[in-house]
């Protein structure tokens, strides 16, 4: 279990799922479709005419079926359902073209027929390939979408919202929090210590709360008595709840409601 600290290095806001790709002009997203699926395509039948090459070098006896699937699934990936069929098209009747070169006394029939299995093997994969890229890029898009209406509802909700990390530290708050902290915007207060928020002879006791949160695994209540940035004195009721992710406690989420009048915190 992780505790609060006093102080603590501010995170970024928002994590990334994968690794940003190098972008080159081919794939850089400001080219039509078309054209890059007129690249895509033209690039691996470059590609598909080397492997034909090897494999009529070769001769019958060493298989590169797997070597005319490769460029044929990156065109499905790359370049969609026509590149795909036109790729495997291509790789099917070179491949027949070498076998046939390499072993002429076979009938033409089984070389068409051989043939014709490996150009529904390579058509089938580079079809699936291309609806598994436009299911992603569909999934993805659905998950843009809905973080965008979490933050308009995040926005335009009255309360505060925010979430810390294991260091208290403050990695999300929506513009009512930040008011109700005194800062202009959320920007202003990302980074911050939930902790340091209060005054300076309260903060033990406020880490103090929040660790025993964490480590009851409950939703519980916090007091937090602060000074806005202006000198205004402010009191924040906290309620908190341990954020966790595979398992594990991460930091805290949490709302903050209008306090309760004085005569009522007694």
């Amino acid at each position: 279990m992780q505790s609060f600290a006093l102080h603590g290095e501010a995170p970024s806001l928002l994590g990334t799922l994968e690794a940003p790709i190098p972008r080159v002009w081919w794939n850089s997203g400001r080219q039509p479709a078309a054209i890059r699926a007129v690249v895509w395509t033209a690039a691996m039948l470059v590609v598909i005419a080397g492997v034909a090459r090897l494999d009529y070098v070769t001769g019958p006896n060493f298989s590169f079926a797997l070597f005319y699937l490769i460029p044929v699934a990156i065109a499905g990936w790359r370049g969609g359902r026509i590149a795909a069929m036109i790729t495997a098209s291509v790789s099917a009747a070179l491949w027949i073209l070498a076998y046939v070169a390499s072993e002429p006394l076979v009938p033409l029939w089984v070389s068409v027929w051989n043939g014709s299995t490996r150009f529904v093997m390579f058509a089938a994969i580079g079809i699936g390939v291309d609806y598994a890229s436009r299911t992603l890029v569909r999934g993805r898009a659905a998950v843009a979408r809905a973080e965008r209406q979490l933050a308009s509802l995040a926005d335009g909700i009255s309360d505060g919202l925010f979430e810390t990390d294991a260091r208290s530290t403050i990695t999300f708050a929506n513009p009512a929090f930040a008011h109700l902290c005194g800062f202009a915007s959320p920007a202003d207060l990302v980074g911050k210590s939930l902790v340091d928020l209060a005054l300076p002879e309260l903060r033990a006791g406020v880490a103090s709360q929040l660790n025993r949160l964490l480590a009851n695994g409950v939703f519980g209540e916090v007091l937090l008595r602060a000074r806005h940035p202006g000198g205004e004195m402010v009191t924040l009721q906290v309620r908190a709840s341990p954020l966790a992710r595979e398992g594990s406690v991460v930091g805290a989420r949490g709302v903050e409601h209008d306090p309760p009048p004085p005569g009522e915190l007694d």
